[in-house]
């Protein structure tokens, strides 16, 4: 019926009310019959009757690229069934007649919050529609609306075989463009020394700071955790950058009077005197003994009024 009909000359990319084309409907037939509000997966019989409805649709021309009124191309909508077989038909038309491949204009089209299929299936934890994605060209350092990259994703849900899927694809340097994090700060606040360890094997900046002028140093004492930080400063993280508030990890751990990472930050610096102002400042007694026992407290030491106009809180 539908290639009779497209013989009449209907036009195979005409859209309803909502913008969606056949091939959008297509795309969600292929999984799930919905009756009174409730929707169940289909059978194979059912599913393969509707792909080759839609290999129908792909061959006479339907713009796999077309957003419906929400920007969800048919793609999208295929990615949100989860079925890999209905994506792959997209993306390749290799299914039934066999053979005309589709290229997309674009695989990383964007909808709406603008999140790309790629997001979608990150988020929804399909390992195999990722890989499908990424065979095709998929970006994996693309922002939403938010700034969030599908990587992004997979660190905060902790997905890690999604996450070694995405790893050779990324920008490790990659800067969220919302509050520009890089994926060193979403791994550390995410407490993920996996992913950790992977980006400071690759090289990342280790001291590149946010939109508040905070490293990643400045989450992992924030988080006290102790892991982590090691391995940062292992690395060469900064213990003396400030952010917008002029405030320093180093400042975060003695706030937190948490002689532990205290004493972890301190090995990694020789300006004992200038963690001594600020032990006088917070009047932390046992931090001030442990730089007096363990530290010249005459180290000669340049304020430019770091120390000297801290206010305590």
């Amino acid at each position: 019926m539908v290639r009779h009909l497209i013989k009449q000359g209907y036009e195979v990319n005409v859209s309803d009310n909502f913008g969606c084309t056949p091939l959008h409907y297509s795309s969600m037939l292929n999984v799930l019959h919905c009756s009174n509000g409730d929707c169940v997966s289909k059978n194979c019989t059912e599913i393969n009757a509707n792909m080759g409805i839609m290999d129908v649709l792909l061959q006479s021309g339907a713009n796999v690229n077309q957003p419906d009124r929400g920007w969800g191309t048919p793609l999208y909508i295929a990615v949100m069934t989860g079925n890999p077989q209905v994506v792959r038909n997209l993306l390749y038309n290799e299914c039934f007649n066999g053979g005309l491949a589709i290229e997309l204009d674009d695989i990383s089209v964007k909808n709406s919050d603008s999140n790309t299929p790629l997001h979608l299936a990150v988020e929804m934890g399909n390992q195999e529609i990722v890989e499908l994605l990424l065979a095709k060209g998929a970006n994996a350092d693309a922002s939403n609306k938010n700034g969030e990259s599908p990587f992004g994703i997979a660190i905060r849900k902790g997905n890690m075989d999604i996450i070694n899927k995405l790893k050779p694809y990324i920008d490790i340097n990659f800067r969220n463009s919302f509050n520009e994090e890089t994926y060193l700060h979403y791994a550390v606040a995410e407490k993920n020394s996996y992913v950790v360890s992977y980006l400071l094997r690759r090289g990342v900046d280790i001291n590149a700071q946010n939109i508040y002028n905070e490293t990643p140093l400045h989450y992992s004492v924030k988080r006290m955790d102790t892991g982590i930080t090691e391995m940062l400063l292992g690395d060469g993280a900064n213990v003396f950058a400030e952010n917008v508030y002029r405030k320093t990890p180093l400042y975060y751990a003695m706030k937190a009077k948490n002689m532990e990472f205290f004493r972890l930050l301190l090995q990694k610096n020789s300006n004992h005197q200038y963690a001594i102002h600020f032990a006088v400042i917070w009047q932390n007694i046992d931090l001030i003994k442990n730089l007096v026992n363990g530290g010249d407290v005459n180290l000669k030491f340049k304020d430019d009024g770091i120390i000297c106009n801290s206010e305590k809180d």
